[in-house]
């Protein structure tokens, strides 16, 4: 009941400022720059999508390659892929890797 989802009834991620609870955040650790932190969630959603789903030199087709579909030709690849086709309705993104 007093549930609220950034973006409908606060402001977005994309506001000057964001304010979440406590309990919404994590530390980075020192170890890591911002701009690696921030591939975090894209490359755990990428990560999750193949695990355990591909077997060594299987063909493999990534549908959108954003932010979270390079990371999934990434970790299609790690995982053994034999041949990865990354799709896009952008021309100039979509290649066979």
């Amino acid at each position: 009941m007093n549930r609220k989802f950034v973006g409908i009834e606060t402001d977005g991620a994309f506001a000057e400022y964001l304010k979440v609870s406590e309990h919404n955040v994590e530390s980075l650790p020192h170890t890591l720059t911002f701009d690696e932190g921030a591939l975090i969630e894209p490359a755990a959603v990428a990560v999750n999508a193949v695990r355990g789903g591909i077997c060594m030199s299987d063909t493999v087709a990534v549908l959108g390659v954003g932010p979270i579909g390079l990371c999934a030709v990434q970790a299609a690849k790690a995982s053994g892929a034999g041949y990865i086709i990354a799709i896009d309705n952008v021309d100039w993104q979509s290649q066979k890797i």
